[in-house]
């Protein structure tokens, strides 16, 4: 029965800047049957340095009221957290910055009002896990969410992740999520991952861009569609374990050429495996990484799985006669029905290691 009322607090400024790389992390809790009215609640910002934090966190039978929150925001990072079975309503959100989003434990965390959009550019040192889902029962729904920006630039070498993940029986909605930016640098990756039995819905997503590499990946014996796809750059895809990724609807084109190095762009592996490209109708791998070094980008399909790539019509390879494009075969079972247009300055070469 414990309540705290602050339904009258317009704007939370959690912006301290300790001047260290210590961990410091400013907290709004609510648990055990309490309630935490911030229905005034619009704007949050989070604090200056991003190994800091301002954490929202709801256990359980808690209850906060944050239902006109339109701003989460900062140069830090904010961390929303469902936990124990727990719920959050966010139907007001529009803008959000540097915040990681989490539920577990049979948890919902929504987000579904009007269209909103996100931006993880200012986190640079370190990897986030963006968005999460996992737990039986579990919800994280973001169904509004229009544009995920993952487009930071860390200025370094050194590879640096941002995530979205769903597993273990859990739900991860992003229905109306249209397009996705990845990372500035190509060492760095937007990740997106599905595990077993965890579901994710991106049936609107159209366009996956950037610069940088998105690698999306499905393992376990899991499943992801993406019937909406229209124009992809820079993406890796990987299937394990028995999983399928489908993205079978209008036709759509695939470019890696700002990819400056060697890379997996499709991989399928593991017995009924199944990466089903077969709406995909032009390949252009055709990168200029400026050097005699010798780079590769690689499809591959092995060990019983199956990589469809029926529509395919048009391949581009590298522009450097060094560099190659490469489809391997090695135990498994590749589709293609007809390739008419094939250009290179580089050799695009098929490779049959022990055919299927």
């Amino acid at each position: 029965g414990s309540l705290l009322d602050l339904s009258s607090l317009q704007t939370l400024d959690a912006g301290f800047n300790d001047g260290s790389g210590l961990v410091r992390v400013h907290s709004v809790t609510v648990s055990d049957d309490a309630t935490l009215d911030l229905s005034g609640l619009t704007s949050t910002i989070a604090p200056v340095r991003d190994e800091d934090r301002l954490d929202i966190l709801v256990d359980g039978t808690g209850v906060m009221d944050v239902s006109s929150l339109a701003t989460i925001s900062g140069s830090g990072r904010t961390h929303v957290e469902v936990s124990s079975a727990g719920n959050l309503e966010l139907p007001a959100l529009q803008t959000v910055e540097q915040a990681t989003l989490a539920v577990s434990g049979g948890s919902t965390l929504s987000a579904a009002g009007s269209s909103w959009t996100y931006s993880s550019t200012g986190l640079l040192i370190g990897n986030f896990p963006l968005l999460s889902a996992s737990g039986a029962g579990s919800l994280l729904d973001l169904s509004s969410l229009q544009t995920l920006d993952a487009g930071f630039n860390d200025g370094s070498g050194l590879v640096r992740v941002h995530s979205v993940t769903v597993s273990d029986d859990a739900t991860l909605d992003l229905s109306g999520l249209i397009d996705t930016i990845a990372p500035v640098r190509d060492e760095d990756r937007l990740d997106i991952l599905v595990d077993g039995t965890g579901v994710m819905d991106v049936s609107s997503l159209a366009t996956i861009g950037g610069s940088g590499r998105t690698h999306i990946e499905v393992s376990s014996a899991g499943n992801l569609q993406l019937p909406a796809l229209q124009t992809v750059g820079q993406a890796t895809f990987q299937v394990s374990d028995g999983s399928t990724l489908s993205a079978t609807g209008d036709p759509w084109t695939y470019a890696s050429t700002g990819l400056i190095g060697n890379f997996l762009l499709f991989s399928a592996t593991g017995t009924g495996s199944l990466l089903d490209l077969s709406s995909l109708q032009s390949l252009d791998a055709g990168f200029n990484d400026g050097s005699a070094l010798v780079r590769v980008h690689t499809v591959r399909v092995s060990d019983k799985a199956m990589l469809d790539l029926s529509g395919l019509t048009s391949v581009t390879g590298p522009v450097r006669d060094e560099d190659r494009l490469d489809f391997v075969v090695d135990d498994g079972t590749l589709v293609i029905n007809e390739m008419s247009d094939v250009t290179s300055g580089g050799p695009v070469q098929l490779l049959l290691n022990d055919p299927g």
